[in-house]
């Protein structure tokens, strides 16, 4: 049992105790304050990241990025996957920061590429006399679409590196982070906590992923290896995973592959509407992404880590996506389908043979 779990008990045991004996006022908050002070003092020691070694999966861009300059600016051993190697995001690691940080190729949804990745990682490891320290699922896609009218290939797209590309670089790297009893992060979403329509592919994975890290969590703690989930709110506008042209080529293979039936009920001018939706949200996100690097920085120097690190995002005084996630599981369901529905589809038009309005 570790330090931290001792001084839950022991706030627990104040607790009780001083609801079965009588003790002056003074004395009680005394004791519940040296409780309260001895709880923050485990929860929030710090070790220091300085040299230890870090595998970043998806530094192309967004988040990965982001956290690979601030560990490279700590001191660590960054390892920062890209997809491509020649990308911008690549070539600004490899020109902006120190000798430390290390850009490698690497497809999540290649066995070749993760193997080699293993190899290159094993080989430093050996010859610096270091330990892995963590690894942080970080490389995503992003989607929009509803379920009637998307594909399998786009589902497959998203969870073979949502999903499948997570699970693939966890299981390459836990004999190295049980031999040194260190970090796993996989980087989700609030959306892995709730249900969003008209972005299916990519909610199920982070939502999967969810799933799979609480498992993780349990399965590894005989092995003092600590899961730990980011969970990042509104910032996706932020990220880059909006603005390329990707998320039109998606629209259009929707529409194209699409049954006449589906066509019909639909309509054009309702599926493409999206792209109009995408343009409109990317204002509102949080353009900080070193508040969610900042939340990792922790999960990573934490001697007590937390099991989720919430970020919100938003660029308003809220951030409505973590604010229902939050809510949703005190709600009945009827009112978070209605809030979900206003929320995604506003300034949607219906579906041409839609039977009732939204």
């Amino acid at each position: 049992m570790d330090y931290f779990s001792n001084a839950y008990f022991l706030l627990i045991g104040f607790v009780l105790l001083s609801s079965t004996v009588v003790m002056p006022y003074s004395v009680s908050l005394s004791l519940l304050a040296i409780c309260f002070s001895v709880l923050y003092y485990f929860k929030e020691k710090k070790s220091t990241i300085k040299d230890k070694v870090v595998i970043i999966t998806g530094c192309d861009s967004g988040f990965g990025n982001q956290l690979a300059r601030l560990l490279d600016s700590k001191g660590a051993i960054v390892f920062a996957g890209c997809l491509d190697e020649k990308s911008k995001g690549a070539l600004d690691l490899k020109m902006h920061c120190t000798e430390n940080l290390r850009v490698v190729k690497l497809n999540i949804t290649l066995d070749e590429d993760v193997i080699n990745l293993c190899k290159i990682i094993e080989s430093f490891l050996i010859k610096s006399s270091k330990e892995l320290w963590a690894l942080v699922n970080n490389a995503g896609l992003n989607f929009l679409g509803e379920v009637e009218w998307t594909p399998l290939q786009l589902f497959e797209k998203v969870l073979n590196v949502n999903m499948y590309g997570t699970i693939r670089m966890s299981k390459a790297f836990l004999p190295f982070l049980r031999k040194s009893q260190g970090r796993l992060i996989n980087v989700t979403s609030v959306k892995g906590r709730l249900s969003y329509p008209a972005n299916g592919p990519y909610t199920m994975s982070k939502h999967a992923i969810t799933t799979f890290t609480d498992q993780l969590r349990m399965e590894l703690k005989p092995f003092n290896v600590k899961v730990i989930l980011a969970e990042p709110g509104n910032f996706g506008g932020s990220t880059g995973m909006l603005l390329n042209n990707e998320r039109e080529r998606e629209l259009e293979i929707m529409w194209e592959s699409s049954s006449d039936d589906v066509k019909e009920t639909y309509g054009k001018e309702y599926i493409f509407h999206y792209l109009k939706a995408i343009k409109n949200s990317i204002p509102t996100a949080n353009k900080d992404l070193n508040l969610v690097s900042m939340d990792i920085l922790k999960a990573l120097t934490a001697v007590h880590p937390y099991v989720r690190y919430t970020t919100g995002g938003s660029c308003f005084f809220y951030d409505y996506d973590k604010l229902l996630m939050n809510v949703s599981p005190y709600l009945p369901t009827v009112l978070i389908d209605y809030l979900m529905t206003k929320y995604c589809y506003a300034g949607f038009p219906n579906p041409i043979k839609a039977l009732k309005i939204r």
